[in-house]
């Protein structure tokens, strides 16, 4: 039988065959291994079903978060819209029929 640490690795190994620039889809990735990286703090929860690969140390810093947060809105915006959206701080208002500023709330913080 595998040692802890011998997993650890291998858990290591296929979860960063599938990231991209350490950001992580959680469907990409086995129950296991996920659940390994998780306990051994590996992996931090974005949203549901994103994580950030680090290192154990950086957890609970936002080091990692500010260098993976660009990576992460590409991959999440080509995950669930393809090609299809843009990035503006203006759009266009269905009900007026005008350009409006757009005002959102992503991940805690308020986009204009």
């Amino acid at each position: 039988m595998a040692k802890f640490g011998e997993r650890l690795a291998a858990s290591l190994e296929r979860v960063k065959r599938v990231t991209s620039n350490n950001i992580v889809q959680a469907a990409l990735l086995g129950r296991t291994d996920r659940e390994r990286l998780l306990k051994n703090s590996w992996l931090t929860p974005i949203i549901r079903g994103w994580y950030i690969l680090g290192h154990p140390e950086g957890q609970g810093e936002t080091t990692q978060w500010y260098a993976s947060y660009w990576q992460f809105v590409r991959c999440y915006l080509v995950e669930r819209f393809g090609t299809n959206y843009c990035l503006s701080p203006v759009f266009w208002s269905t009900q007026t029929g005008h350009l409006a500023k757009h005002i959102f709330k992503f991940h805690g913080c308020y986009i204009i």
